[in-house]
């Protein structure tokens, strides 16, 4: 978990939920079709970046649910600029023209790689959005305060979060402003950049889930 907790899916990260999915522990509290369904979901993760990055979208709601709002922000910020690399190299958007080289970079020719601003402009791009779509200000609005953040080191209140989407009559926003909303707003967002899979059904969710249930069950039973 520490290692999902700052998105290391390296392969001491897989090792490590293969051994706990084989160990006898797990055997004695589950049913080998379960166990199977995992281990079969573990090894499409292993190799597919797009679905990692699916995955780790569930720290931003144990985030948010701990009320940590800035690092909450952060790790969405992170997780939308890591979908927009997958999708910069798979698509090749510099060959398409959709990210170009600034001056003074060009002898890095194909191996240049962009900042969050060139990935969100190269994505714009590639969606024919102009600059004063609502799509295209919601992103350098996200981009903005991320930077301020990580450079002043400053919180940020569900109140800004909200705000980036509802100021200027940008979206419309529920009320109020709890963990749950300001979930569905960076969700939102993640699912226009990059098409999701059901999240459901993914690997890190169902632990989480069964997790809870178990911690649910056992409270229960011993009062």
């Amino acid at each position: 978990m520490a290692r999902y907790s700052n998105c290391e899916f390296d392969k001491r990260f897989f090792q490590s939920i293969e051994e706990w999915l084989c160990s006898n522990e797990v055997s004695k509290l589950l049913d080998g079709q379960t166990i199977q369904a995992w281990q079969e979901k573990l090894h499409q993760m292993r190799n597919n970046k797009l679905m990692q990055i699916w995955e780790s979208t569930l720290l931003i709601k144990l985030l948010l649910h701990r009320q940590n709002y800035t690092a909450a922000f952060i790790q969405f910020a992170q997780i939308l600029e890591r979908s927009l690399y997958i999708q910069f190299k798979s698509q090749n958007w510099l060959a398409k023209g959709f990210v170009t080289i600034p001056p003074g970079r060009e002898r890095l020719g194909s191996s240049y790689e962009p900042g969050l601003a060139g990935l969100m402009q190269g994505w714009c791009r590639s969606q024919h959005l102009h600059q004063n779509d609502k799509r295209f200000k919601l992103l350098d609005s996200i981009r903005e305060k991320r930077n301020h953040l990580i450079h002043e080191g400053e919180a940020i209140t569900p109140y800004q979060i909200r705000s980036m989407w509802a100021d200027g009559g940008l979206f419309p926003v529920k009320y109020p402003e709890s963990p749950e909303i300001l979930r569905e707003l960076m969700m939102d967002v993640l699912k226009k950049i990059s098409t999701p899979p059901d999240l459901t059904q993914l690997l890190l969710y169902s632990l989480y889930k069964w997790g809870l249930q178990s911690l649910q069950e056992d409270y229960t039973k011993n009062g």
